[in-house]
């Protein structure tokens, strides 16, 4: 994407998410109807209609999970969905200022945390003051969700370490 296709590609890309999003909330909708049809109130008896997998989607994973700060179900924007959703081991981008880098960052490292085993993440940032923002920005992110954590003081006095508990474990 650059200055010459932007247009396009930003229309393009946010048929794209509206899409993915579209899609899942029809199979949640059709699932809810099937029930009421079949007398049951619980969302349970429906859990087969509805494809989980798409929640290993980071972008539907926030747009389900995370809250904005106007309450709102989290949409990420079409660039943000390319960037997330990147399988590459390294992942650079090159935006302008104000665009959602932070946040999209700050999205991956939850969703990676939830979904992969034994995970960890490291978040390195060019100013102290800046990583405390990032780290804020996930622990309000993880409060809006009403996600559990542990926030960790390390021994460190530049480090502090979030603990998300797998409560499946046994």
């Amino acid at each position: 994407i650059d200055e010459t296709n932007f247009v396009e590609k930003n229309k393009e890309g946010t048929e794209r998410v509206d899409l993915k999003i579209k899609r899942f909330e029809n199979q949640i909708e059709r699932a809810i109807k099937a029930d009421k049809l079949k007398g049951r109130e619980s969302p349970e008896s429906s859990q087969d209609t509805i494809n989980w997998y798409q929640l290993f989607d980071p972008t539907i994973w926030a747009y389900k999970v995370l809250i904005d700060k106007q309450g709102k179900n989290l949409l990420l924007r079409a660039y943000q969905d390319k960037i997330i959703n990147d399988k590459h081991r390294f992942v650079s981008v090159v935006a302008a200022n104000q665009v959602g880098k932070t946040w999209t960052a700050c999205v991956k490292a939850i969703h990676h945390a939830l979904y992969v085993n034994n995970a960890s993440i490291l978040i390195i940032s060019r100013s102290e003051q800046q990583a405390i923002m990032i780290l804020d920005e996930i622990k309000w992110m993880m409060k809006r969700a009403q996600i559990q954590f542990d926030t960790v003081i390390g021994e460190v006095e530049n480090r502090t370490e979030l603990h998300i508990e797998d409560k499946e474990k046994k």
